[in-house]
């Protein structure tokens, strides 16, 4: 029997790489803009800049996009929502998740950590969908992450809160 508390986790994890593939489709034409946005959740995640900065950034970035901030807004607690021309739209379409901030920042964090060898982020992005699809149980996931991230052990760690 699965542990309801790795799939809830899982999903978030699943959903924090979905969202970052969905602004950078969006932003294919304009690349600059999606690395703008790892920016700012790099340099909220080491704390350069508050809530309030990170909003006004992703609000710039995200202008014209109201999909990519309503789905923003879902990451954030109810009192941090970014607020859009059309908020009535955003507010009817959010779905709660679960973890996500942390999900969010440990897949920025793969993806910084091998942004010079991006076939690790594709192996673990694979992995992830081995998981999801119940190709692979937990304890076989939990094994091909240590092996892939060996020599990184803050990623281990940080996978172990989704899977510990």
């Amino acid at each position: 029997m699965k542990d309801s508390s790795n799939e809830t986790s899982q999903m978030s994890l699943d959903q924090a790489n979905m969202y970052l593939t969905e602004i950078k489709d969006a932003f294919k034409e304009d690349l600059g803009k999606f690395n703008e946005f790892l920016k700012s959740m790099r340099d909220f995640t080491t704390r350069r800049i508050d809530m309030v900065g990170l909003k006004s950034r992703v609000k710039e970035l995200f202008k014209g996009h109201n999909q990519l901030l309503m789905k923003f807004n879902a990451f954030l607690p109810n009192e941090a929502e970014v607020e859009d021309e059309d908020e009535d739209e955003v507010s009817s379409q959010r779905q709660p998740i679960v973890n996500v901030e942390y999900a969010m920042k440990y897949v920025l964090n793969v993806k910084t950590k091998f942004r010079h060898n991006p076939q690790i982020y594709k192996s673990f992005v694979d992995i992830i969908k081995m998981y999801k699809n119940k190709d692979k149980s937990a304890e076989e996931v939990r094994q091909m992450v240590i092996s892939l991230f060996e020599g990184h052990q803050d990623l281990v760690d940080g996978f172990m809160v989704f899977h510990g």
